[in-house]
């Protein structure tokens, strides 16, 4: 799950008790470690919640072994909910103590005295990879200054997705602020969708490379965003499912 590049999300106006109420046993969460040898993103889970004292969460996992956070660290510990899409939950704290429970390595958090509740203001985005073929549109310079649509299909391959638009990866060269027809299929629905390129990756392999392009959708019906959000919201439940029932 992540965010567009548009800002930072909408925090909380304030912290809630009954925020505290939502860490359980076995609740799938990201850690967060923004500095030192191990910063990056990570999934973990709550292994036991000791109310008003402690939180106990299983210590990720870095190829296959489980990584070795300290005492004192600081983490950021973020976490969703199947039936509140759109929010997140997110506190912080530094590490207490490490050790194991029942085989697996653990680390401690003290009960955080507040949990913010941040609404996004973007679009949930996942990564997922299908055919995206596009159209190039160019701009006429009669007095009508109409768009019309350069008929050469290509092809890409989506990187991420959300609400709001796709990366899609292409050896093809196109430009920053182009406008292109963008056609994919998500599910059983076919989608074409007027999109504008808002940034581009080069990405080089060797001797070959190929380009990374942040598609944002325009001039787009709702009804049809909306049906883009539910196959995100979708996806997005089936791998929190799929993340659950490996903690089993």
């Amino acid at each position: 799950m992540a965010l567009e590049d548009k800002g930072p999300p909408v925090r909380a106006t304030e912290s809630k008790p009954e925020y505290l109420k939502k860490i359980i046993s076995n609740l799938p969460v990201e850690i967060s470690v923004m500095a030192g040898l191990f910063k990056g993103n990570y999934l973990s889970r709550v292994v036991q919640v000791h109310r008003e004292k402690e939180i106990f969460f299983e210590m990720p996992y870095q190829s296959g072994k489980s990584m070795k956070l300290w005492p004192q660290t600081l983490v950021y510990i973020n976490f969703i909910l199947e039936n509140e899409p759109g929010a997140v939950y997110t506190f912080n704290g530094r590490i207490q103590r490490t050790g194991l429970d029942k085989n697996r390595e653990v680390f401690a958090l003290l009960m955080p005295e507040k949990i913010l509740r941040v609404q996004r203001r973007n679009y949930v985005r996942i990564s997922t990879s299908f055919p995206v073929n596009y159209l190039s549109y160019m701009q006429k310079t009669d007095l009508e200054d109409k768009e019309i649509l350069v008929p050469v299909l290509k092809r890409g391959f989506s990187v991420d997705l959300s609400g709001g638009g796709i990366l899609m990866r292409t050896p093809a060269i196109l430009q920053k602020d182009q406008v292109i027809l963008s056609s994919f299929k998500l599910g059983d629905t076919d989608y074409r969708i007027k999109s504008k390129i808002m940034h581009v990756i080069q990405v080089s392999r060797g001797r070959k490379c190929y380009y990374k392009y942040g598609l944002l959708f325009i001039d787009i019906n709702e009804t049809i965003r909306r049906s883009v959000i539910g196959y995100v919201f979708e996806v997005e439940r089936r791998n929190i499912r799929k993340f659950k029932a490996k903690l089993y």
